[in-house]
């Protein structure tokens, strides 16, 4: 295990995920997204909540999300690397550069544990649902934020359940080369995934770059 690289890693993937979500807050707050009243109508009760909580701790808030993110895609990845889940959900391979729960689930076999609404998948996947610029990328953001929630209720402590505002929140890319998802895969070797330790590792690197920034403002 190389933990310089690791923590490399995990310093680099908490600023990208910090910028990622500022971004996505930035956009969901923003008058053009209002004006949109389809979309804004849609998602209005958790946009509100977002409002507040931006309002009242703007960097705890984003901190507390990336944070989520980053926790939940290296635990993915790990599980996926060591066979705990029951297919890809964020791993690919040279040979196959898209997660396999995508690839199965487009052609029907959506895993039976994963709740999310199917028409509107199937809808993303047919280029059904107007507005939407990379439906394919939707489609696995929905199994992705299901792959989530189902493990909530098996690994509580690694995936606590979170509040619905913050799957508006999740990353706008999840499934190009360049995502942080494919970042997560590429930094997290097949190899290193079988020491559980990796995770700890991951978890305290990333940690002390916050501590360490916290304290230089101090």
């Amino acid at each position: 295990m190389n933990k310089s690289a690791l923590k490399l890693f995990a310093t680099s993937m908490r600023l990208d995920l910090i910028h990622v979500v500022k971004t996505k807050i930035d956009f969901l707050l923003s008058q053009s997204y209002k004006d949109n009243l389809a979309l804004y109508n849609s998602n209005k009760d958790a946009i509100t909540k977002i409002e507040e909580r931006y309002a009242k701790e703007k960097e705890e808030f984003i901190e507390e999300i990336a944070y989520t993110w980053f926790n939940r895609l290296i635990a993915l990845r790990f599980m996926d690397a060591n066979g705990i889940t029951p297919t890809s959900i964020v791993s690919t391979t040279s040979e196959h550069p898209i997660p396999k729960v995508f690839v199965e689930a487009k052609a029907g076999d959506v895993p039976e544990n994963f709740t999310l609404n199917k028409t509107l998948f199937f809808d993303l996947i047919d280029k059904k649902v107007s507005g939407i610029k990379d439906s394919d990328n939707e489609a696995y953001k929905m199994l992705f934020i299901a792959a989530c929630n189902h493990f909530s209720t098996l690994m509580p402590t690694m995936f606590e359940r979170i509040s619905d505002y913050t799957e508006l929140l999740l990353p706008e890319d999840m499934l190009s080369q360049s995502s942080l998802r494919a970042k997560v895969v590429e930094a997290m070797s097949d190899e290193d995934c079988k020491d559980i330790e990796i995770i700890g590792w991951l978890y305290q690197f990333y940690i002390s770059e916050k501590k360490r920034r916290c304290f230089c403002k101090a």
